[in-house]
């Protein structure tokens, strides 16, 4: 199957390699049921209980999980990286309804596929079907590893993984624009500033994502500040090269890198 100019002249190597790959033996007729989106951050991808009508390839971007029923409260729980497949894991479950609500933490480019095609297709191409529970076990076994890892993490420890990775994420191009030129990096200072990266998360969030108070954020926000790992600007997050090198080689002593 080949893709349409609308595709090869939005994508990367990266994101067509993937596109190709899946879709290879699919009929050119199937063609018609894939488009191309582009999201904003904070836009709600997909919401509880919804019902399963289309499914999603995530090219570029971050996606945040929700879990609304839990409690009385919004859990976020996840954080989905490109490149992956979102809302399939309801149709092979046979289940009418989403079970969580996915929201955009960034600007987010996605290939957006009716769910009824999606599985009338997947059903009948073994290349594909392969792929896909490669992709799904690859993230069972990750999860599992990742949750063996935090089961006994002290909140210290939490919050400087929590750091790690959004700085990581700050030495990423985000996305490539109309001109072709890497947009800046996310969460990047200006250059001349006396500090690489600004954490965007509010207090509240960092909580919800470490599972744990705004008081125990705000208390291990400050241990990290007097050991030196962080600056506190504003109440503001703030972490240089020299201390995201720091938090890394921490990381790396406690066997979590």
């Amino acid at each position: 199957m080949k893709l349409s100019d609308s595709f090869t002249k939005k994508l990367n190597q990266e994101q067509l390699a993937f596109l190709q790959d899946f879709f290879l033996h699919c009929p050119d007729s199937f063609l018609s049921n894939l488009m191309l989106k582009s999201y904003p951050a904070n836009v709600t991808l997909m919401s509880t209980d919804d019902s399963c009508s289309h499914i999603y390839i995530l090219l570029n971007g971050r996606l945040q999980g929700i879990e609304e029923q839990a409690s009385d409260t919004e859990f976020r729980f996840a954080e989905i990286s490109a490149i992956e497949i979102i809302g399939d894991f309801e149709l092979f479950s046979q289940a009418s309804a989403r079970f969580i609500t996915l929201t955009t933490l960034e600007r987010s480019l996605c290939v957006m596929i009716p769910a009824k095609a999606y599985l009338a297709w997947i059903k009948e191409d073994a290349h594909a079907l392969f792929i896909r529970i490669q992709m799904l076990v690859t993230q069972w076994m990750t999860q599992t590893r990742s949750d063996r890892k935090n089961f006994f993490l002290d909140n210290r420890t939490r919050l400087l993984q929590l750091l790690y990775h959004e700085c990581s994420l700050a030495h990423m191009p985000e996305d490539r624009g109309t001109s072709g030129k890497d947009c800046p990096p996310r969460g990047a200072m200006q250059s001349g500033t006396p500090f690489e990266y600004k954490i965007r998360d509010t207090r509240g969030t960092i909580a919800a994502r470490m599972g744990c108070s705004v008081r125990t954020v705000n208390r291990v926000a400050a241990q990290l500040c007097d050991e030196g790992y962080i600056s506190l600007v504003h109440g503001k997050i703030r972490v240089s090269q020299t201390q995201f090198a720091e938090i890394e080689a921490e990381l790396r002593d406690c066997m979590m890198l």
